[in-house]
């Protein structure tokens, strides 16, 4: 079984580099010490038009890749080959530097206010949508050794 899920898993992540690497074949290559972008802006969705999530893997210990750039309105999937994962955004344990609210406005039942980058409760996949500019750090709440930043522009 849990081969059969790595296998899964792994054909999702060249899938997903294959489409990374085709639909930006004609963006100039990231200069040394920079990200390069999953979905340039001026490949940013028209009406009608989506993008795939960009696909973020935890092994147990980190986040890969642990950084990424996408357009404002671009998806993550976080997903987990080591069990259950609770993303939150940093800085812990307040999590309010995405919306304002912390985990406990945000994830309370009822909440109605700007949706949250926090996974309100454990699980092994997440997607989110971001549709704030900037650089936003986030970690397994359950495992707080494991770090990532999602860059959205």
């Amino acid at each position: 079984m849990q081969k059969t899920v790595l296998w899964v898993l792994a054909i999702i992540i060249i899938i997903g580099l294959g489409y990374y690497l085709l639909g930006n074949k004609d963006a100039a290559p990231a200069a040394p010490g920079e990200s390069s972008t999953a979905a340039g802006s001026e490949n940013a969705p028209t009406t009608g038009e989506t993008i795939a999530p960009v696909v973020v893997t935890y092994d147990g210990s980190s986040f890969t890749p642990d950084t990424v750039t996408i357009p404002k309105g671009g998806r993550v999937t976080f997903n987990s080959t080591a069990g259950d994962i609770w993303v939150a955004t940093a800085a812990h344990p307040s999590h309010t530097v995405y919306d304002g609210t912390t985990l406990e406005e945000h994830c309370a039942p009822g909440y109605t206010g700007t949706p949250s980058f926090d996974q309100c409760s454990a699980g092994i996949s997440y997607t989110y949508t971001f549709n704030q500019s900037g650089s936003w750090k986030y970690h397994n709440h359950l495992k707080l050794g494991a770090f990532g930043t999602i860059i959205v522009q």
